[in-house]
């Protein structure tokens, strides 16, 4: 008999390639949705269970269902993990003298892409389909970053910044088992990196939207903003948004 439920506990087998990965999804959830690890010895309890009896449950779902041995076992499901998440392979616009004009303000290369704001750095690095973070050696210091999977001899991605980032703010994930996404915090904001890594491909900085949103600014720049805003508003002027636009060297325009 086909449970209801087959479609979906297959794909989190599919996700998470193994039945180890299956029992840890499910109990994880147990753990921080429901109170079937909270323990307590008061008779009145209306949550958790007395010692003992959450583990006697799970022997108890295992036993419901009779061993069988090898050669009466349906075939093992293939897993077949999605495809892996592809570079863009749309050519990049070029300047005259080769520059790479900027898309979100950030690029394009053959092994990442990226954008950015004044204060930080996304840089998105397609992995193999399956990939898990465990497979992942990832190293930042203020100066460069190493991302590698581990066993392969040539890394994903190995470089210096042309600029400082703060590690301690600084951190990555791993997207869906298809890209690592390194989120960047520069060590000095309010400035537009040419690249990611020094000696990859630059972009025309004179070109990137060069707009701030005022939750961009320090709250004191803010606070004066909106009285800006607000007075001018009610004097019959113009600004009726909180995008302040500024210049490329991040100093607003007021």
């Amino acid at each position: 008999m086909q449970s209801r439920y087959d479609d979906a506990l297959m794909g989190i087998v599919q996700k998470e390639g193994s039945i180890h990965g299956l029992l840890h999804v499910f109990f994880d959830f147990l753990h921080r949705n429901t109170d079937f690890y909270v323990v307590s010895d008061n008779p009145q309890r209306q949550m958790g269970f007395a010692p003992g009896v959450a583990q006697n449950l799970v022997l108890q779902s295992f036993q419901r269902f009779p061993m069988k041995p090898l050669e009466h076992a349906p075939p093992a499901t293939t897993v077949r993990p999605p495809p892996s998440k592809q570079p863009d392979a749309r050519p990049m616009a070029l300047t005259d003298d080769g520059k790479q004009v900027p898309e979100g303000n950030g690029g394009r290369t053959d092994k990442y892409s990226w954008t950015q704001s004044l204060q930080e750095l996304t840089v998105t690095i397609p992995v193999p389909a399956g990939t898990k973070s465990r497979d992942l050696d990832v190293r930042m210091t203020s100066a460069s970053v190493h991302v590698a999977i581990k066993g392969h001899s040539a890394p994903l991605v190995h470089g210096t910044f042309p600029g400082k980032i703060k590690v301690e703010e600084s951190l990555w994930s791993l997207d869906s088992s298809e890209a690592v996404v390194l989120s960047l915090e520069k060590a000095t904001p309010k400035t537009w990196w040419k690249s990611v890594l020094e000696g990859d491909a630059e972009i025309d900085t004179t070109k990137v939207d060069s707009t701030m949103h005022i939750s961009e600014y320090d709250p004191v720049t803010q606070g004066a903003i909106r009285k800006v805003m607000y007075e001018q508003r009610h004097g019959g002027g113009g600004a009726s948004d909180a995008t302040i636009p500024s210049m490329n060297d991040g100093s607003p325009r007021l």
